[in-house]
């Protein structure tokens, strides 16, 4: 049996937070979806190399991350020097495959 459940509104009754669903279970949000306030407002960035880079031995090579998925402040530089600037302090995590 399927439902639906149409409301403008949700409000916690109390506590801090609100749940949706139960452990294990897979919440999925159309792709026109915008998530307010998500996560924490943080920034994110996600960038890729749209080609390969050539690099030598013994050197030094700036590969050009110049695609990006998203830049949730717009603070990624994607087209001169592939560079990440936070505007906000904290603790960031920073991933890399090559």
């Amino acid at each position: 049996m399927v439902s639906q459940l149409k409301v403008n509104e949700i409000i916690k009754q109390s506590g801090s937070s609100i749940s949706i669903g139960e452990s294990g279970d897979t919440i999925t949000l159309p792709s026109t979806a915008t998530l307010s306030n998500f996560p924490n407002n943080k920034p994110l960035v996600s960038v890729y190399a749209s080609a390969d880079t050539s690099m030598s031995d013994n050197s030094f090579v700036k590969v050009p991350f110049n695609t990006e998925t998203f830049d949730s402040d717009g603070t990624y530089d994607h087209s001169s020097n592939y560079r990440w600037t936070p505007a906000v302090a904290g603790k960031y995590f920073v991933s890399a495959h090559l």
